[in-house]
């Protein structure tokens, strides 16, 4: 399933949507950015890489997740939750839960 995220095509996401939507997954990401799309719940994305076009969006409760407002991008985070959506440029997920992950000091 690595390659759902990966691959950006237009095709590729039509045949993927009939395939992957209603999947679990659990995913390690990078952030990439995020806002407060209704009162105390942020829209967040990720990307499997940090220059990738595709991206993976979800809706979180902000009050579950403080450390967001301090995540910078690139940053992983471990995202699972439920295939709600696949289009040519994003994966939208359902019933999302976030976990920070930290890297290595190098």
């Amino acid at each position: 399933m690595a390659d759902l995220v990966q691959e950006p095509s237009e095709v590729f996401a039509a045949r993927a949507k009939a395939t992957y939507v209603g999947e679990e997954v659990d995913w390690a990401l990078r952030f990439a950015g995020g806002y407060e799309a209704l009162p105390g719940y942020a829209r967040v994305l990720f990307r499997s890489r940090p220059n990738d076009i595709k991206y993976v969006a979800v809706d979180v409760p902000l009050a579950d997740y403080p450390w967001l407002s301090l995540m910078r991008r690139g940053e992983p985070v471990q995202v699972r939750g439920r295939i709600a959506e696949v289009g040519a440029m994003a994966i939208e997920l359902k019933d999302a839960g976030l976990l920070q992950l930290v890297e290595p000091s190098r």
